[in-house]
């Protein structure tokens, strides 16, 4: 129990404001390294930077990064709700980056009254993130492993995979997460949800290989909408507004990404000997680093001898493909979204950068990169502008 006790408090220290004598001290970039291109290709051997738009403390955007073209791709994150894997399996996420959750129901019938439920609903005080219990199963598994793996509480899609057999699907309790925060929090904070967007119902079913999808407000009893939805074996997944009933383009291609900056829920642990812990849960966390698991992006982290950044740099520089290459990115251990997540910062205070860390990234094109983390703030303090310098290996 005091263990728990420890994780909550500090679990505060991620989202609350620091102190003065605590934020972070903006390194200045590399003058002789350039910004990445935006198309075409980076040149192997060189450094570049790179400055993901990620719009400040709110965090209003999720932004794509390829590492092989330098190119971004910037969305705001409440333009989608739903999205639908384009492979062979027949699963249906929802947008973590907003704080969506799902419960489901035990019937099939969509007219039916859905009573609303507040408890699985993350809190909107960034200084107080809300816990959940994985048992419940509230949202996707954040390592980005789509099926249930048996004995583990939580794993797989939230909403069970999508059956053949049209019984088997049941109408679930969508909540619609949190609008995106227009306040601004003290320098260094960060402020990510605002009002509370409602709930629906939906219940998803199969037509062939596409998904058909009936949704509506959870008090709705006769206004029911429909829609289909067809897979593109180009992208990872399909992704649907629910207010509009239109899909909209958020991800690009599965080969043309390699990370995304976003806030999303997660584990406190994504370590397959650790989701069992009874002090592990599932909060909402600003500042995450998704690596591309669908489009074959791995990545994992190495630290440097002494822990500090000094020592970084001189492993960093020395980090060549001849070492990349005794990586073995096919064991189960990188079968994992959230290698980089948010242990690129320190998860007790905050807002710091770990600048004992550097990164090796391998995309779906076998290409490996090597990777550090400039900063997360910008010259006045304000947190949700990171820096990162990486180079392609030759």
């Amino acid at each position: 129990m005091k263990r728990y006790v420890l994780m909550l408090a500090l679990l505060g220290g991620v989202l609350a404001s620091c102190s003065k004598n605590e934020e972070e001290t903006k390194k200045p970039l590399t003058p002789e390294v350039p910004q990445a291109p935006q198309g075409g290709l980076v040149e192997a051997g060189k450094a570049y930077i790179v400055l993901p738009e990620v719009g400040g403390a709110n965090q209003p955007n999720q932004v794509y990064v390829d590492l092989s073209s330098g190119k971004m791709t910037k969305i705001k994150r409440d333009t989608w709700d739903l999205a639908f894997y384009c492979g062979e399996d027949f699963r249906v996420l929802l947008n973590a980056s907003l704080a969506m959750s799902v419960k489901p129901t035990e019937y099939t019938d969509i007219t039916k009254f859905v009573v609303p439920d507040r408890s699985i609903l993350f809190e909107d005080d960034p200084r107080f993130p809300a816990q959940k219990l994985i048992s419940k199963h509230l949202i996707d598994d954040p390592r980005g492993i789509l099926q249930e793996q048996t004995g583990l509480e939580g794993t797989g899609t939230a909403i069970a995979q999508v059956s053949s057999t049209e019984e088997a699907n049941k109408v679930y309790l969508l909540n619609m997460g949190s609008e995106i925060s227009t306040t601004t929090p003290e320098v260094g904070g960060v402020n990510l949800q605002g009002a509370h967007r409602g709930f629906m119902k939906i219940r998803i079913t199969r037509s062939g290989n596409d998904y058909k999808i009936a949704y509506a407000k959870n008090d709705e009893l006769e206004k029911i909408n429909t829609l289909t939805i067809t897979k593109n074996p180009e992208y990872n997944f399909i992704f649907l507004n629910l207010s509009s009933g239109k899909t909209v383009q958020v991800q690009p291609k599965k080969k043309d990404w390699d990370l995304c900056f976003t806030p999303s829920t997660s584990w406190f642990s994504t370590q397959k000997e650790k989701i069992a812990s009874p002090s592990n849960s599932v909060t909402y966390f600003p500042d995450m680093i998704i690596s591309n698991l669908h489009g074959g992006t791995k990545a994992t982290i190495f630290q440097s001898s002494d822990k500090s950044e000094e020592k970084r740099n001189q492993e960093y520089s020395a980090y060549n493909k001849e070492k990349a290459l005794r990586i073995d990115f096919s064991q189960e251990k990188y079968n994992n979204q959230m290698i980089i997540g948010r242990n690129w910062r320190d998860n007790q205070l905050g807002n710091l950068v770990r600048n004992e860390l550097y990164y090796l990234i391998k995309d779906g094109d076998g290409n490996h990169f090597k990777l550090k983390i400039l900063s997360m703030k910008n010259d006045k303090g304000e947190r949700g502008y990171p820096a990162f310098e990486y180079e392609l290996l030759k």
